[in-house]
């Protein structure tokens, strides 16, 4: 029994997952049903991919941002943007704070339009 557990133990540290959660789990259940549920659950990121993840954020919260200025400013320059209803709907998702870093490549587009 005891390699078993240790083997699960192993198993949780692949997974980065805690060892002697996962350890002392198994010798309450047994390190079949630990393996079972252990395989079960999906691989936690290291810090390192947390911190990676966080700054790809930041940075496309930045350029979000960027584009969002980039934006209002062209648009409040020229009055005839207001007709352009594609024009005016990103004008009130911008201003109700409604756009995500997902409409950065809309916001682009728009922008290189209005130039």
């Amino acid at each position: 029994m005891g390699i078993f557990v240790i083997a699960v133990g192993m198993y949780a540290s692949s997974k980065n997952r805690s060892v002697i959660g996962w350890m002392f789990l198994s010798i309450f259940i047994s390190p079949l049903l630990g393996f079972i549920f252990l395989a079960i659950c999906s691989k936690l990121p290291t810090k390192s991919e947390k911190e990676e993840k966080a700054k790809i954020q930041d940075a496309a919260t930045q350029e979000l941002n960027f584009l969002k200025e980039e934006f209002l400013s062209l648009y409040v320059k020229n009055p005839n943007f207001e007709e352009k209803t594609s024009l005016s709907n990103m004008y009130k998702e911008i201003v109700d704070n409604k756009v995500t870093t997902v409409h950065c490549s809309t916001i682009k587009t728009m922008i290189e339009l209005m130039k």
